[in-house]
């Protein structure tokens, strides 16, 4: 009997269809963003240039760092594996979490106190800048690309790396507090392990409604 010989695929074989969801999720980031950038002051009358320039670094940063990550994706087969109508229900229940936790934290006198409430007419433009902008392009560089990369070697250091370089990257926002740093790095190890644990969209729920809390969201909802 003549003996079927089977060659395998070269397992270094690169196989684009295994980064699908990245490659769709990056025009999805661009496209939002962009519109956002356009549109913006024509959606939201109190946007102002401070919110368009700001859009557009992020668009022109996370854009430019996601290009720049493809290499590596490759080579450490970095990708998100959960399709994105998981990541956004993940996120919509994550949000209505962490807006009833957060709220409880402020009524119990634990967190978020003596902050100035926010403008109610600032309200929806503050999520949608926060959560669309903001929150998604950060934890689309830090949780979605770093820290996969820098688990490769080990989780732990993933973790803290990934949270030690968001810390340092919000050092000049908190004109060099070393305490406020040093919040940034425990959020950022909490979304690291909001993102091992569920998704991105976990991360980024927490990190929109954390943002949007300190702005006085919780205050404004007294004048609604």
């Amino acid at each position: 009997m003549a003996e079927t010989i089977i060659l395998n695929e070269n397992p270094n074989k690169v196989n684009l269809k295994n980064f699908k969801y990245f490659f769709a999720l990056l025009p999805c980031y661009v496209l939002i963003t962009f519109a956002l950038y356009v549109n913006g002051g024509a959606i939201f009358p109190n946007w102002g240039s401070t919110e368009s320039s700001e859009t557009l670094i992020y668009l022109v940063g996370v854009t430019a760092f996601g290009m720049a990550s493809i290499p590596f994706r490759l080579k450490y087969k970095m990708d998100q594996k959960q399709i994105l109508s998981k990541q956004v229900v993940t996120f919509c229940f994550a949000f209505i979490a962490f807006f009833l936790v957060f709220l409880i934290l402020k009524e119990t006198g634990v967190w978020f106190q003596r902050i100035t409430p926010l403008p109610v007419y600032l309200v929806l433009q503050t999520v949608v800048f926060q959560t669309l902008v903001v929150a998604t392009s950060e934890e689309t560089v830090f949780r979605g690309t770093i820290y996969p990369w820098l688990s490769k070697v080990n989780i732990v250091i993933g973790v803290l790396v990934t949270s030690l370089i968001f810390a340092l990257f919000h050092y000049a926002a908190y004109h060099g507090s070393l305490a406020a740093t040093g919040v940034a790095f425990v959020l950022g190890v909490i979304m690291n392990l909001l993102y091992i644990r569920f998704n991105i969209g976990a991360s980024i729920a927490f990190h929109s409604m954390y943002n949007i809390a300190t702005m006085g969201f919780f205050g404004a909802l007294g004048g609604i």
